[in-house]
């Protein structure tokens, strides 16, 4: 049924190609949504234009299959990434990737800390001043960082038989979908990000040009695929264009300080994956609820 329901329920992709829009600097925080994203920004004082973009893909893989697949090689670009997916996709489409989630892996929290992103981007900015940087941030994506010290006390969890629902949705080995209710599930997203936002505006403040922060698609918490249909989402399921999924931030943050792009003729990242990383790749993606 669900093969079946969402290629009718959504056939149309009207979201924006991130590479046609403007920017230096582009800093993706993963399963972000809209309106958590203006409500905590404020709090952590990002200095800058908040707008929104509907996103092309509502899981990270759709996302960059629509905004990389069939564009040239991107010899001005270096993109930063703490999810694997972008190693697996691109390492062939951009003048560098810089695959963080291979030696940054947290293994207690099974994901890469925002504060190991933002040094490894320092880094970053300084080898690379006159490329355009992608900064990919695994946060507010589950793993939910502390989820182990946390008890869960609330027990009534509605009945979601009826529910579409992304990857394993699980933490520490329990289903987040049938232990915790939805709204601490929300209040843990949330902490995610807001563990994440101090090292965003520590970037905005040391990135030339312009920056924008975004996210890849965002994350649902039980929102109706269609008001005439019984189905709930939870997490991210792939092609299920309801709002929760699309509707990205796009934070806009312009630097005193210029930044000059240039172009290299050398490619430096076209190398095939070796074995090794792709099944370290797949690992990693089972901690992230992709496989």
């Amino acid at each position: 049924m669900r093969k079946a329901l969402i290629p009718l329920l959504f056939s149309q992709n009207p979201g924006v190609f991130v590479l046609k829009e403007k920017w230096d600097n582009l800093i993706i925080l993963d399963a972000c949504r809209y309106d958590v994203f203006e409500e905590a920004y404020r709090t952590e004082g990002l200095q800058g234009r908040l707008e929104s973009r509907i996103s092309r893909g509502t899981e990270t893989k759709f996302f960059l299959s629509e905004n990389f697949r069939n564009r040239a090689m991107l010899r001005d670009t270096v993109y930063v990434s703490a999810n694997p997916v972008v190693s697996k996709l691109l390492s062939d489409k951009l003048f560098k990737v810089v695959p963080i989630w291979k030696d940054g892996w947290d293994p207690v929290e099974d994901t890469v800390l925002p504060e190991y992103v933002y040094e490894r981007t320092l880094e970053a900015i300084e080898q690379y001043p006159d490329k355009r940087l992608i900064v990919h941030f695994l946060q507010p994506h589950r793993p939910f960082i502390g989820y182990a010290n946390y008890n869960w006390w609330k027990t009534e969890i509605p009945n979601r038989r009826f529910a579409l629902t992304w990857g394993s949705m699980s933490e520490d080995g329990k289903s987040l979908l049938f232990s915790v209710s939805t709204e601490d599930l929300m209040e843990l997203y949330k902490r995610n990000l807001k563990l994440t936002l101090p090292y965003v505006r520590r970037l905005l403040d040391v990135l030339p040009g312009t920056t924008v922060v975004t996210g890849d698609h965002g994350e649902a918490f039980g929102e109706r695929i269609h008001p005439l249909l019984p189905f709930s989402v939870y997490g991210h399921p792939g092609r299920v264009r309801i709002d929760a999924l699309t509707r990205v931030p796009w934070f806009v943050a312009e630097s005193r300080t210029k930044k000059i792009i240039r172009s290299e003729p050398e490619i430096h990242s076209t190398e095939h994956l070796p074995k090794e990383d792709e099944d370290l790749i797949n690992e990693r993606l089972s901690a992230l609820g992709y496989i």
